[in-house]
């Protein structure tokens, strides 16, 4: 699949969501900061172990995936305002929950973008499309690492 910028999601996810710091790891379990280098979001990683070869996650591994959970599957509104249509990531009170702004880039498959961050959301709903804005609460965010 091509993107607007004609990259595929191979290219951007291969080159730009990574891990920036390892919070917690403790073989079963851990929490990331995950970036692009302009946006960063604290994942968990429940896909231990990890791949062949590696001892422990450490900062530069490539994320593969993102995933956006939330207990209210009908929180993602769509961002009107022209002015307001852009990418945003706001920290929530509750661990590891957010409240983000992000690009549709492929309705299909409920994929949206951050910046350079690939993120799977819950089922978008007919109403919208590729390249609309929406608005939307992650009680929580999980990634994976690339194999």
């Amino acid at each position: 699949m091509k993107i607007k910028n004609g990259e595929s999601m191979d290219e951007i996810v291969e080159n730009l969501m990574f891990i920036k710091k390892v919070i917690t790891y403790d073989g079963y379990y851990a929490e990331y900061i995950v970036t692009d280098g302009k946006y960063d979001l604290i994942c968990m990683d429940t896909s231990i172990p990890l791949p062949p070869g590696v001892k422990e996650p450490e900062q530069g591994m490539r994320i593969a995936k993102i995933f956006a959970f939330s207990i209210d599957d009908t929180n993602i509104k769509r961002i009107e305002d022209d002015k307001s249509k852009k990418c945003l990531v706001k920290k929530r009170k509750r661990p590891l929950s957010y409240y983000l702004q992000a690009e549709i880039i492929d309705k299909e498959s409920a994929l949206v973008r951050i910046g350079r961050l690939i993120i799977e959301t819950e089922e978008l709903s007919d109403d919208l499309k590729n390249g609309d804005f929406i608005g939307f609460e992650a009680d929580r965010l999980d990634c994976l690492l690339y194999e």
